[in-house]
């Protein structure tokens, strides 16, 4: 879960998160946006990046939930959502 800020430091912090898990195996997460406050330009880079690693190089999956009008607007301007998908809830992520 992201809680405050998400910029430079904590995207890249973010993505070393993913690091040990991908390693070991883990093929499916959710990124819980429910306590992000602030999400920047370069938060949104580092998270694009991080997207772009885990749907495209890996094929695995990365759905988003909790996601502010605001920031699906700058996700989908970027292209975040061409690569993921938001969902209202964590059940309905998991479906997916």
């Amino acid at each position: 879960m992201l809680v405050g800020c998400l910029g430079a430091i904590a995207g890249w912090v973010l993505r070393g998160f993913f690091a040990s898990p991908l390693q070991k195996g883990i093929r499916r997460f959710v990124l819980y946006f429910t306590g992000t406050s602030i999400i920047n330009s370069q938060g949104i880079t580092q998270l694009l990046g991080l997207v772009e690693e885990i749907m495209c190089d890996r094929k695995e999956t990365l759905p988003f939930v909790g996601v502010s009008a605001l920031y699906l607007d700058a996700f989908r301007a970027v292209g975040v959502l061409k690569l993921t998908k938001d969902f209202p809830d964590e059940a309905t992520a998991l479906k997916q």
